[in-house]
Parts: C-alpha cells; structure tokens; sequence
C-alpha cells in the first residue's frame, strides 16, 4: 500500500509539474491516473472545456465511470452548450450509482466502473 501512495504522489507532482509547465493536455491525462485527482483535472480542463471534453471522450475507457461522468458534466455546464438540467442529470445519476455502490460494499479497487 505504500508503495502504491508513493506512486500516486509521483504521478500527482508530475501533473503539477506539467501544469506549471504550460503542458496542460498532459497535465490533464496525469491528473486523471491519480485517485482522487478529478479536481485538478477539472481546473486544468475548464477554461477549454470543448478541447478537454473530447480528449476525455477519447479516453473514457481508460478514465473509472464516476469520474468521467462528473467530469464530462462539469465541463458542459463550462461550455453552456447543453442545458444545466442536463449536466445536472448526469451528476444525479453518478452520485446515485455511488450511493448504491456504498451500500452494496463495491470500492474502488474493486471494480473501477459503475
């Protein structure tokens, strides 16, 4: 387990170090391989939600469900290019699915999708 903390804080300083760099497509990608980073992968993406939006479709197998879905929600409600009704029926149904996958006992390790 320490192994895996120390690997996480690595990747998550290189996002940083990425962002600091002007890198931001890159910094984007790194944010999104560190549990619990879907914050600063939102931060980075926001001001070019279209840009950002798409490259997270491209890889939406690699990103876990629950956060792409937030995250894809965020940045259209970025864009104003769908209603907030919209994106507010994605965040439901994502924080409905995390609701049900506490009950049910399923982590994050366990099973990277809902």
């Amino acid at each position: 387990m320490l192994a895996t903390i120390s690997g996480e804080q690595k990747a998550f300083n290189e996002a940083r170090r990425l962002e600091q760099d002007e890198q931001h497509q890159a910094a984007f990608s790194k944010s999104l391989e560190v549990p619990g980073c879907e914050f600063a992968a939102a931060t980075i993406a926001r001001p070019q939600a279209r840009e950002f939006l798409t490259l997270l479709r491209e890889r939406s197998a690699a990103t876990p469900e629950v956060c792409r879905r937030l995250l894809e929600a965020g940045l259209l409600l970025a864009l104003r290019d769908q209603s907030e009704a919209l994106a507010a029926d994605i965040g439901r149904n994502v924080g409905w699915n995390i609701e049900v996958q506490i009950e049910s006992g399923v982590n994050r390790e366990a099973k990277n999708e809902i």
